[in-house]
């Protein structure tokens, strides 16, 4: 069995330990797999895969056949997509990893017949993925699409009920127990994940103005914020306008410096996230409790079961500065409240979300888009 790691930039930047993880874990399991990666963007660190392979991202959609094509060229002979009598390449998948990459991964299987299994992780992709597939492929095509949480199957489901999709939750590394935590880490520290777009700016700016209520009776709060908040928001004037420039320290590359989130008494999330991030299924796996926005999206943070949840799941729009001061409050409070998070977060992602589990799921799915592959009308005419 073979694989491609079709990536995108977003899926490069945002989610490189899951990459890094992925390749190993299906190295052991005997997959043969490929990383592909836009050219502007460099391997994520940590991914083991004997091969990386740059692809053109970026350009009109008229240079798509011939970027493909140049893309195909640089493959390693042990890896061609392309058939010929010799090597039928009937063993291959496409594992598409981002939005970005669709497109490119769509005109690979036009042009190679190769099959795809498209990855949906949040409920932004579900409508525009269901009308990617219904455009650009065949009707019967060998293509798979897999979900990290079961609404989000559900939705998907209801928006192409033609199109197979299973679950396969994300994996992280979980120990048999947790280590205990050290006195310095009881400190009072938040880590502070960024909002994804402009619309979120006032979940954000709510968030810090709870904080800077909270700060005089906790004096030595300090807050460990994702860097890329900085290039989006207004976060410097919120910052010194609330007082709270002395506690704010900046983190870049916060999924690959993820010790300083992990590392705090808290995580907050401001914004809901509609889908899977795996830093916080790692905070979950070491002991680090979250305060999340209660999100209907994401089923995996369930209520004082995985997280603190602020806000009512059916209820759109922000939450308000005091409504996230009592949230923030009362898990400041309550340190038994967070340990008891602590543990059974720890045990819900064990059970649930443990990397040979994840890698036990793709293979079935890479099997049986490969079977049905073989079965397509495109093949049996062939």
């Amino acid at each position: 069995m073979r694989t491609l790691l079709l990536t995108d930039h977003v899926t490069c930047r945002d989610e490189h330990d899951r990459l890094a993880r992925l390749s190993i874990a299906l190295s052991d399991a005997g997959v043969a797999a490929v990383l592909a990666t836009p050219d502007h963007h460099a391997a994520p660190p940590g991914v083991l895969c004997s091969t990386v392979v740059p692809f053109a991202s970026r350009g009109m959609s008229l240079s798509l056949t011939r970027r493909v094509r140049e893309f195909l060229a640089r493959l390693p002979d042990h890896f061609s997509l392309t058939p010929n009598d010799d090597d039928p390449a009937d063993d291959a998948v496409v594992h598409v990893l981002g939005r970005g990459a669709w497109a490119f991964a769509v005109r690979l299987h036009e042009q190679t017949g190769v099959p795809l299994v498209f990855e949906v992780a949040g409920a932004a992709d579900v409508e525009p993925l269901a009308h990617e597939i219904r455009r650009n492929t065949a009707p019967g095509a060998p293509v798979v699409v897999i979900s990290p949480g079961e609404r989000l199957s559900d939705q998907f489901r209801r928006s192409s009920p033609t199109v197979p999709v299973v679950l396969a939750r994300w994996g992280v590394h979980a120990a048999a127990s947790l280590a205990p935590r050290s006195a310095d880490a009881q400190a009072t520290s938040l880590g502070i994940l960024a909002p994804r777009g402009g619309s979120h700016d006032a979940e954000l700016r709510h968030v810090l103005s709870a904080i800077s209520s909270l700060a005089p009776s906790h004096p030595d709060v300090l807050i460990f914020l994702d860097s890329r908040a900085a290039e989006h928001h207004a976060v410097w004037r919120t910052a010194r306008r609330l007082g709270l420039l002395g506690r704010l320290t900046l983190v870049s590359d916060v999924e690959h410096r993820a010790e300083h989130f992990l590392q705090t008494s808290f995580i907050v999330v401001p914004q809901r996230l509609g889908g899977c991030r795996s830093i916080l299924l790692s905070a979950m796996a070491l002991g680090t409790p979250i305060v999340a926005r209660a999100d209907p999206d994401a089923d995996w943070l369930i209520s004082d079961r995985t997280a603190i949840l602020a806000g009512d799941a059916d209820r759109p729009g922000s939450l308000s500065s005091r409504a996230w001061a009592e949230v923030l409050q009362r898990a400041i409070a309550d340190p038994s409240r967070l340990a008891r998070v602590r543990g059974s977060a720890h045990e819900y992602v064990r059970e649930y979300h443990s990397v040979p589990a994840y890698v036990r799921a793709l293979i079935h799915v890479y099997e049986r888009v490969v079977a049905s592959g073989a079965d397509s009308p495109a093949n049996a005419a062939s």
